[in-house]
């Protein structure tokens, strides 16, 4: 029985491609021509097999279950159990552990793959023909199959060890052919594709250094291709690993010892790949040794159990998920009828089945261990109470029977189905386990899941209603649900709405039962005012629930006919009287009515109006007294500018004094203060020049001014310091001026030239040379020397370089030449020099 979490993942590729797989384990050939045949579910022996063979072995039959060929590893036998035409010399070995393993080649039926290991007593030791490949194409030789010439003993790796074994790739299609190189702890893992054999293994590298006295013995993939487990021979110990069916890749090697001087050789693992079952090669009088490993226990090494000391040599699972035993040179296997279970219920048989007569050795013909994966598992749907729980059935193989148990006695006849994928009312709420056996004609397998039915949450928000405008209003779905949707987008258990409308929410309890209501809510309206009142001091008024005569803001409830409050609220103003201050100015010998009299004098003066429905109210007047207002203003006008002043137009700066007359107030007298503004000036001075590195400093400073450069420079002082043209603009309200100047820079130079008249180049370090003496440096210098007949003996173009009078050998005679010199000097940065001289010299030996 095998308990899973809930996964619902139902992989269809790999499914559809791993149907009736395991057919092609229907049919065995091993040891002394002994063979089973698994067709019919419990294996029937067969007696026309033709291979003798010690240890290696393997077999292979058609997806239908037909037998195609069998080999150990050098020779192949067909389906008519004759030696195929290029069926001999393979490179594997009858007393290698897994001298062959038949791989189909992915995506045809017309193909198949032999890999072939040598044994590790071979010469040189170690397995040196290596990991070699055959292909066979079964549309050969009539249909019977023969290996392809051109892909016969193909060389993968070498040397390896005795070991080989082969799963599916997790994409269901591609093959992992697995083996360990010879004295390493290396794994080489290649892929077999629709391509065909990768170059390229995976190498993982895990576990003890295999050498020749641990390299035999079987190794197996586990059939989920999880786990991987090598019996390392006379070194007398189990390695387990993990393995990645996805990369290739193994990993995390946990290492079991401890069985004595009894050799380790066969390894297999359970259907459900939970259990690993070892088994020894004997040694001596110490018998066999099968021993089994819990794959799920924490201690995995501390989990062995000891099952029996009477079978030794190979362990294989058949496709009746049975696992068989060798007991080497007798004519009967042994057998674990239920693998997937802990021993000792895991059932194991001595007398499993009768070879008639034939005898087993060492070995079983190893296969892809995904053939023995059922994949049994199922999935469901609708877990709410009431609805009808559909169940669907997953599994790699086509069921001969299936027999569900939902775990619900209350259900009566009900409770069982031999539906594959059947529905079911559960009677009541809850959890129920449910188990579902499997029967096929070659294999049984079960499983069961524990399943939630659930409760239909119950909700209820209430009737439709209303509530007051300005107020919130609370919803509440209720407590204890696994999802809350509002229709307002909300996932809280509550929410608070302030408008009208209609509401809903969706619920979900565990897993996903829905429930659902609606509320429609409308807004009662309510009001609040706002009213300002006063009352005369001594007076009072009925606000705020009683009479009230201070100043204040009062509040009044009043409940409308729907029961919503109303609000009002009244500021309440306290006057004794009215106060109002008024400033009034009168023109000399102008009056005005206050306090009852015409009033000419400056002062304060009060008067109350008595008023019918208000307070008396009191104005205090003061009265101010003026003969004309007088304005001061100043103005600015530019230089030739002019304004209209003191009756003319005026343009020199100075107070000007203007009376306005007006007919209804007093005469006002204007003081203006003229300013008169320069226009803007610049100069910048002549064109000039300045010694190469200094700095013109250019000043265009003027009052009040903004400044533009001809490089957008606002400043009014510039540095120059390139040489070039220069100009600015200065502005100020009163207009603008330009001015600009080129400067150019000169060099400080007082360079001369001096020609010598005559030289002597005797060697005695004096006169020894003859050129021209420059006081600077040229950029441009060529200097010539010529004899009496116009020819030169002599030029340079290099200042420091002098005319020696020629060589000892070719030594020019005494005489008088002529020197020409054409040079060009810079004394300023845009001004050179250029001079063409000539002259005669006097060689002097």
């Amino acid at each position: 029985m095998r308990f899973k979490s809930l996964i619902f993942i139902l992989i269809i590729f790999v499914i559809s491609n791993s149907l009736y797989a395991q057919k092609e384990a229907n049919i065995w050939y091993f040891g002394e021509k002994a063979g089973l045949d698994f067709s019919a579910g419990n294996p029937v022996a067969l007696t026309d097999g033709q291979m003798d063979t010690w240890e290696g072995c393997s077999s292979i039959s058609s997806p239908s279950g037909n037998l195609l060929f069998y080999t150990n590893g050098i020779t192949v036998w067909n389906k008519q159990h004759t030696i195929m035409p290029n069926g001999t010399d393979l490179m594997g070995n009858p007393s290698s552990t897994q001298s062959g393993m038949i791989v189909p080649f992915p995506g045809t039926n017309d193909k198949v793959l032999i890999f072939t290991v040598d044994w590790a007593a071979s010469d040189p030791p170690g397995g040196a023909k290596g990991l070699r490949y055959s292909l066979v194409d079964l549309t050969l030789d009539g249909g019977l199959g023969d290996i392809v010439p051109a892909e016969k003993n193909i060389e993968i790796l070498a040397p390896v060890c005795e070991k080989v074994t082969a799963v599916n790739h997790s994409n269901g299609i591609d093959i992992w052919v697995v083996v360990n190189k010879f004295g390493t702890n290396s794994f080489y893992a290649y892929l077999v594709s629709t391509s065909g054999v990768s170059s390229n293994p995976v190498i993982s590298t895990a576990g003890d250094v295999l050498t020749e006295t641990n390299s035999q013995g079987y190794m197996k993939i586990s059939p989920d291709g999880s786990w991987l487990a090598r019996a390392n021979g006379s070194g007398g110990s189990i390695e387990i690993f993990n393995f990645d069916a996805s990369t290739g890749i193994v990993s995390n090697a946990i290492k079991g010892t401890g069985f004595g001087i009894r050799k380790m050789y066969g390894v297999e693992f359970s259907p459900d790949s939970k259990k690993l079952y070892v088994n020894t090669w004997y040694s001596s009088a110490s018998g066999g040794g099968l021993y089994q490993y819990d794959l799920e226990d924490s201690n995995i090494l501390g989990s062995r159990v000891f099952i029996s000391d009477l079978p030794d040599g190979a362990l294989q699972l058949a496709p009746n998920s049975k696992i068989y035993v060798v007991k080497k040179g007798l004519s009967s296997l042994a057998v674990i009828n239920q693998p997937n279970e802990k021993a000792p219920a895991c059932n194991f048989q001595l007398n499993g089945i009768n070879l008639s007569g034939k005898i087993n050795h060492m070995g079983l013909p190893p296969f892809i261990q995904s053939f023995f994966n059922l994949d049994l598992d199922f999935s469901h749907t609708n877990t709410c109470f009431g609805d009808s729980t559909q169940f669907t059935l997953i599994t790699s193989i086509t069921p001969d029977s299936v027999l569900w148990d939902f775990g619900d006695p209350a259900s009566g006849v009900n409770n069982t189905s031999k539906l594959i994928d059947p529905k079911h009312i559960f009677s009541i709420s809850g959890t129920y386990t449910v188990k579902v056996k499997l029967w096929s004609l070659t294999a049984v397998d079960s499983i069961a899941y524990d399943i939630l039915i659930s409760e239909i949450p119950v909700i209820n928000l209430g009737d439709d209603t209303s509530f007051c405008s300005g107020s919130e209003y609370v919803l509440n779905a209720g407590p204890g649900l696994t999802t809350y949707l509002w229709s307002t987008g909300q996932t809280s258990q509550s929410i608070h709405v302030t408008t009208a409308g209609t509401y809903w929410v969706e619920v979900t309890n565990e897993p996903t039962c829905p429930a659902s209501d609606t509320i429609v809510l409308g807004i009662n309206p309510t009001y609040s005012i706002q009213i300002d009142t006063s009352i005369c001091k001594g007076e009072s008024i009925y606000i705020g629930g009683d009479y009230q005569n201070e100043a204040g803001i009062y509040y009044d409830t009043l409940l409308t006919i729907l029961g919503c409050d109303s609000i009002f609220e009244t500021n309440l103003i306290v006057n004794d009287y009215l106060t109002l201050n008024i400033d009034t100015t009168i023109c000399q010998g102008d009056s005005i009515l206050l306090e009852d009299a015409y009033q000419k004098e400056e002062g304060i003066y009060y008067d109350t109006i008595n008023n019918v429905n208000t307070c008396d109210s009191v104005i205090v007047t003061d009265l101010s007294l003026t003969d004309y207002l007088t304005k001061n203003k100043e103005t600015i006008i530019c230089d030739g500018d002019s304004v209209f002043l003191e009756g003319a137009y005026r343009s020199d700066e100075g107070i000007y004094y203007d009376t306005i007359i007006n007919i209804e107030t007093c005469d006002s007298l204007l003081i203006t203060q003229l300013f008169v503004d320069p226009l803007p000036t610049v100069s910048l001075g002549n064109d000039t020049t300045i010694l190469e590195g200094d700095v013109l400093l250019l000043d265009a400073t003027f009052p009040d001014a903004e400044y533009l450069w001809q490089d957008g420079f606002t400043g009014a002082i510039y540095a120059a310091s390139d040489s070039g043209w220069y100009w600015v603009e200065v502005s100020t309200h009163c207009g603008l001026a330009i001015d600009s100047l080129y400067f150019d820079y000169y060099i400080d130079l007082d360079c001369f030239v001096t020609v010598p008249n005559a030289f002597t180049p005797n060697g005695d370090g004096k006169n020894d040379t003859f050129k021209p003496i420059l006081n600077c440096d040229a950029t441009v210098y060529e200097f010539s020397v010529f004899n009496r007949w116009g020819e030169m003996v002599f030029t340079s173009d290099n200042q420091v370089e002098g005319w020696d009078g020629g060589s000892s050998k070719t030594a020019d005679p005494p005489d008088v030449y002529v020197w020409q010199l054409v040079y060009k000097i810079q004394i300023n940065i845009n001004k050179f020099i250029e001079s063409a001289e000539k002259g005669t010299v006097t060689l002097v030996r």
